[in-house]
């Protein structure tokens, strides 16, 4: 069972995509938790962005959203950001997908050949550990498709 199927009761009130200062964003997990009590949000999903070669240690990662689960009383999921490579194949070692709560998929920086993207699409979402797709929309704005063109 996809995790979010198993808070699928917080798909609206929970934060489903949430970078710390171990990637992009500017908070450490307590701090986002700390947040996240005061407004009242019941759930955090951290998925970091990840590579096959690291540049961050993904344990200590892991660990940070372990003392948070001890500290605070919301659902605290452990996640990662994969980004698909032409072919559906998905630039994350095979670890940490496996080791994580909520892993989802994602496109950056991506061949604007459509048949490409839809096919690696097809294939990346086969893949039985990816719960989401981040940011569905970003490459057909970043290439300018409209919807029209858009046949899977």
């Amino acid at each position: 069972m996809k995790v979010w199927k198993r808070y699928k009761r917080y798909l609206l009130t929970g934060e489903w995509h949430i970078h710390t200062n171990y990637t992009d964003g500017k908070n450490t997990v307590i701090e986002y938790c700390k947040l996240a009590e005061k407004k009242d949000i019941p759930l955090l999903a951290f998925t970091e962005h990840v590579r096959k070669n690291i540049t961050y240690n993904f344990n200590k990662f892991l660990e940070d959203i372990e003392k948070a689960r001890d500290e605070f009383d919301i659902i605290i999921l452990s996640g990662c950001e994969a980004k698909v490579l032409p072919g559906g194949e998905l630039d994350v070692e095979k670890w940490i997908i496996e080791s994580v709560d909520y892993p989802i998929l994602a496109f950056h920086s991506f061949s604007k050949d459509m048949e490409i993207y839809v096919e690696s699409l097809k294939i990346a979402l086969q893949n039985k550990y990816v719960n989401a797709w981040a940011h569905p929309g970003l490459f057909l704005q970043r290439n300018k498709v409209t919807l029209d063109e858009c046949v899977l």
